[in-house]
């Protein structure tokens, strides 16, 4: 990744945030600056004092010398005998009319004969064959990585950002297969609008129950999205299983209310996300592979000239009504722009949750430290706030609501709470996580593991909270709950890149609660690779599609109905890094523009990603499966990026189509 002035826009539009210090300088960078600009100097010194010797005396080259060579060439082109050849002269240094150059002049039309003229073309052929040929043959024994490193994409900037033009490697992907068949059909009765294209019109679901939800035919239930920051699998004992121990020490475990409430409905223990916040919520609203950019999202400037399809417009055609609530400020990333121009009739930030809390509850916020000094306000408070506006809708008895709701709470550098919790961590109640970051030697990560163990934990308490509200005041009788986290984390990396950990940071938490809907499938565990764009056709298929069917782009299938096992790929990209792909329990990770490299790593066995299994003797079918895998895996992230790019996201062709890419 080379610099864009697109960062430079990042680092303006989210200078207040934790994420500006991603761009900080450290400490090894500095000295390796230091190191080349001393190199450097050096360098530049040493041929400073040279030039003022008599080795680099330019007053002494001779600017008549290639002329003279030149005009010799005429000659010897024209004449058969040396002897015919003029004699240059060079005058003495120290005459003031510098050169004399005698009987140069060539006989007349040499300069013109045909011999002369088709040597210079041999020979420029002969040259260009010979670039052309260790061109080719240096592009067939170098990686293309190679080249993506040797492109220096900094200055093709000034290009880029005056003119709009963009230079890139060229790649072609032949893929023999249609857009329409990177869909799970087996599964999902759709009508393509073109088979070229993931735009369809979904009529239902079909095919084996993996689990199923009581929903009569006439029945709406709510639906609550919880989307909780930060939270990765491995920090759940449900969810890790048989794993626990590899990662919690004996009876130690950050989300109890989690694993108690995921017990009680379906657990998806193999949920991948992408990385940062807002492609989260392309993902799980939309059902799309999140646009591809390392420092814009989909949600990015509002996006208001693009139409989409997804949640929000699917409850909307069934007479829901659509809230988005979150404790943090929806001028993140234009949250408040997009949200409320893409399908949601309100959106709540946590101040708004805050003043709830405070009109009805009595809640004074603005002491004890329940607000966040820039993110916005602590998850007791806007928990709490929930419930209560949940509670007020079923007394109420308004029309039924789809409502997601993001925490902030546990955000980097996860140092923030309430003055309660402070409180609460002195008592002998509190659980010790001291075993979790106690054998960290350096200090500063071991203060962050410490930090992210009780801000984890503080969530989940109040995550419990909210649900035993939400349960003895009757509304989980009428409301189906997801609860995932928007990606994950990884403090023991340190603060700074966490993301350089792609399992942790994105193998996520992910649950399903219907109270009294599961019957004989409460307490399962789904140990298929999954991801957030299922999210989308699973809702769908609990609640029922509208009578006409629901227009759609997604990419997802239904969680609710069986597949094969082991054999279903899903992709958790970050645009920064890589791309990547999940196979049960096989993680492959490569490049967009790069379509021969490739690392495959079994994250079963080894979750540090230290063993690549690719360069190990994998069969020739296997080979040929990895490359299918990520050729798909380009040609629907570039169809992602380009259809968000032209906004025709809903239309069968627009401009920059790919049939080939």
């Amino acid at each position: 990744m080379r610099f864009r002035w697109d960062f430079v826009s990042l680092y303006l539009r989210e200078r207040h945030t934790g994420a500006a210090s991603q761009l900080a300088i450290a400490d090894e960078e500095w000295r390796i600056a230091a190191e080349m600009v001393a190199v450097t100097s050096v360098f530049a010194m040493a041929l400073g004092w040279l030039a003022a010797t008599e080795w680099l005396t330019l007053a002494e080259w001779d600017r008549q010398l290639w002329q003279a060579l030149t005009e010799i060439g005429h000659i010897r082109a024209a004449h058969t005998k040396c002897s015919h050849l003029a004699t240059y002269h060079r005058a003495p240094s120290d005459q003031t009319k510098g050169h004399d150059l005698q009987d140069t002049k060539p006989k007349p039309n040499a300069a013109k004969h045909p011999s002369t003229f088709a040597s210079r073309v041999c020979w420029l052929l002969a040259i260009w064959c010979a670039i052309l040929t260790i061109t080719v043959g240096m592009s067939k024994v170098f990686p293309s990585i190679v080249a993506m490193i040797a492109w220096n994409a900094t200055l093709n900037e000034p290009l880029r950002v005056l003119f709009g033009i963009e230079c890139s490697s060229q790649r072609t992907i032949y893929l023999d297969k249609r857009m329409s068949e990177l869909i799970d059909v087996s599964t999902e009765k759709c009508a393509f609008l073109d088979e070229d294209s993931l735009v369809r019109r979904t009529t239902g679901f079909q095919g084996p129950l993996a689990f199923d939800v009581a929903v009569g035919p006439h029945e709406r239930p709510n639906v609550l999205v919880l989307v909780i920051e930060s939270f990765r699998k491995r920090d759940s004992r449900h969810l890790l299983q048989q794993d626990a121990s590899r990662f919690l020490p004996p009876n130690v475990t950050l989300t109890p209310h989690f694993d108690a409430w995921a017990q009680r409905g379906i657990a998806f223990s193999n949920m991948w996300s992408s990385w940062r916040t807002s492609r989260s919520l392309e993902q799980i609203l939309f059902g799309q592979l999140p646009y591809d950019s390392p420092t814009d999202s989909a949600t990015t400037k509002g996006r208001t000239m693009t139409k989409v399809s997804g949640l929000p417009q699917l409850f909307k055609l069934k007479g829901y009504e659509t809230l988005f609530t979150t404790g943090t400020r929806l001028d993140y990333d234009a949250w408040d722009v997009f949200l409320t121009t893409h399908g949601f009739d309100k959106a709540m930030d946590g101040w708004d949750l805050a003043e709830v809390a405070h009109n009805e509850l009595g809640i004074d916020w603005t002491v004890g430290d329940r607000a966040m000094q820039y993110w916005g306000i602590h998850d007791d408070v806007t928990f709490e706030a929930l419930a209560q506006m949940l509670k007020t809708k079923k007394r109420e008895k308004t029309a039924p609501w789809f409502l997601t709701h993001y925490t902030i709470s546990s955000h980097t550098p996860f140092d923030e709470r309430p003055d309660w919790y402070y409180r609460f961590r002195q008592a002998d109640s509190f659980p010790d996580f001291s075993k979790l970051y106690a054998s960290i030697e350096d200090a500063s990560t071991r203060e962050l593991v410490k930090n992210y163990a009780e801000i984890r934990y503080f969530t989940d308490v109040t995550f419990g909270r909210l649900m035993h509200e939400l349960e003895v005041n009757g509304v989980l009788n009428d409301t189906i709950v997801v609860v995932t986290g928007d990606h994950g984390q990884a403090p023991e990396l340190g603060e700074a890149m966490p993301e350089q950990d792609q399992v942790s940071s994105m193998n996520v938490a992910g649950a399903l609660i219907a109270q009294g809907r599961l019957g004989q499938y409460v307490g399962k565990v789904i140990d298929n690779a999954t991801a957030h764009y299922d999210l989308m056709n699973t809702l769908a298929d609990i609640v029922g599609l509208p009578v006409d069917g629901f227009l759609q782009t997604g990419v997802g299938r239904s969680l609710k109905r069986q597949e094969p096992t082991g054999k279903r790929v899903v992709y958790s990209h970050n645009p920064a890094l890589n791309l990547g792909a999940v196979q049960g329990h096989t993680r492959l990770e490569f490049f967009p523009d790069v379509l021969d490299v490739v690392r495959v790593f079994n994250i079963a066995r080894d979750p540090e990603r230290r063993e690549d299994l690719m360069t190990h003797d994998l069969p020739h079918a296997r080979h040929k499966e990895i490359e299918m895998i990520c050729d798909e895996a380009r040609v629907l992230n570039e169809y992602f990026k380009q259809r968000w790019d032209n906004n025709c996201l809903l239309q069968t062709h627009c401009d920059g189509r790919i049939d080939e890419v």
